[in-house]
């Protein structure tokens, strides 16, 4: 898989994620499409790794989605959302 596709997915993933959240979230579309990208790429290096994707095959793509729902679940948990105007 190729750097544009890992770019790409992360970049649709963190779309739809940030589609998703709550409207009082402050976290703007940027943080949540630069997840989504950072994501895809630990995701693929994931499947490079176990050898998923030798040959670029559709399981990278699916490696590389899965990799960016990941890492925005693991965001969205550690900075749960905040009223705006209110001070954690």
């Amino acid at each position: 898989m190729t750097i544009v596709w890992t770019i790409i997915i992360g970049f649709f993933i963190g779309l739809i994620s940030r589609t998703f959240t709550p409207q009082r979230d402050t976290l703007g579309l940027v943080i949540f499409v630069l997840l989504g990208i950072a994501g895809a790429f630990i995701g693929g290096l994931v499947a490079r790794v176990l050898g998923l994707c030798p040959d670029g095959r559709v399981i990278c793509l699916a490696v590389s989605a899965l990799g960016s729902l990941t890492l925005i679940a693991i965001y969205r948990w550690i900075a749960p959302v905040s009223a705006p105007g209110k001070v954690s």
